[in-house]
């Protein structure tokens, strides 16, 4: 049975679906998988909350409530991130002293027991303030944890990364990535990154701002981060004087770098150097595996290949994740938090 056949079988094909993680207050979900094991981060007002699943996402245990650093940014794709190894879960967030744009610090924080208890919190940019638009992304291999953000310290947004060698106990100096020649990247978009080869490669994409245009851009390192180098994906471009709040995913699979972005009011599935593929009208798109999951005029889709089905009319940021060979999204919808695994 295809990946849509067997969706299409699971699910009703419209109408809002019953969230999977009751908390009506829950906000910008995001999602790991490991095995069997799921755990999902979320926020709830300046709150980071985990829960996690052992049985593929058909349950969930009680939330754990994390330490809190402050005033959370949250919402429009700022929020938690979650990485899972056999080892580790780390957990990172945004929080300032008065947050709402002012100031913000990139905190990471750490379980050695599967997510019942959490360090106090690491700071991660070494500049103090300078991640204060709350936009993040962090990827894992290993002990080795890569986080990405939207840096201030030079006074215009600029792409900043840092590496942690021990599971987020403590963090490595920070690196700019990318600098765009007309003076700052893309304000409000969030970026995403991969890490793999024992960190010897590292894939980022972030929207760009070049020409007036904000166009998605890929920087790669081969050299574990010392060098990167950038380049535009997709074939058109979207001239905007303004910032569409929408990043949109990255994975990495046998074929490299695939890519889920939005232009204008369409979303575009893209690989580096191959014809880009007009997936339909919406925004806030994802990937789980080769899956992409995004907001429609009409709710909450997923397509595979040819084939798409209807998750939730009532589902909103999706956030998928894949270990290679299972895959999960989860989403805000009425109520709580919508997950599915296949």
């Amino acid at each position: 049975m295809t990946l849509i056949a067997g969706l299409a079988a699971a699910l009703a094909l419209s109408g809002a679906a019953a969230p999977n993680i009751s908390d009506p207050l829950a906000r910008q979900p995001q999602a790991a998988i490991l095995g069997s094991r799921i755990g999902v981060a979320y926020g709830v007002g300046n709150s980071i909350r985990f829960v996690t699943s052992t049985d593929g996402g058909r349950t969930f245990g009680a939330p754990v409530t994390l330490p809190a650093r402050g005033v959370l940014s949250l919402g429009n794709h700022r929020g938690p991130r979650i990485v899972m190894t056999p080892s580790i879960i780390v957990i990172s967030a945004i929080y300032g002293d008065k947050g709402k744009g002012a100031d913000g610090d990139l905190i990471s924080f750490r379980s050695r027991d599967g997510g019942r208890t959490w360090s106090q919190g690491t700071r991660v940019n070494d500049t103090a303030a300078s991640a204060r638009e709350g936009l993040h992304a962090m990827a894992a291999e290993g002990n080795l944890v890569y986080a990405v953000w939207l840096d201030d310290r030079g006074g215009r947004k600029e792409l900043y990364g840092a590496a942690s060698p021990d599971g987020g106990a403590s963090w490595g100096a920070n690196q700019r990535i990318y600098q765009s020649p007309d003076g700052h990247i893309c304000e409000c978009c969030h970026p995403s990154v991969v890490v793999r080869s024992g960190g010897r490669d590292i894939d980022v994409m972030f929207r760009n701002f070049l020409g007036g245009s904000r166009d998605m851009f890929l920087a790669s390192s081969r050299d574990g981060a010392r060098t990167f180098k950038t380049a535009k994906l997709g074939e058109g471009t979207w001239p905007l004087n303004a910032c569409p709040m929408d990043g949109g995913a990255l994975t990495v699979d046998e074929e490299g770098p695939l890519t889920v972005w939005r232009r204008g009011s369409s979303v575009f599935l893209d690989r580096p150097d191959s014809k880009e593929i007009e997936i339909g009208p919406g925004k806030n798109p994802t990937l789980a595996g080769g899956a992409v999951i995004w907001t429609a005029p009409d709710g909450l889709k997923m397509r595979a290949g040819e084939g798409t089905v209807s998750l939730d009319s009532a589902g909103a940021y999706p956030a998928g994740a894949s270990n290679g060979r299972r895959h999960v999204v989860a989403w805000e919808t009425t109520g709580g938090i919508g997950v599915k695994a296949w």
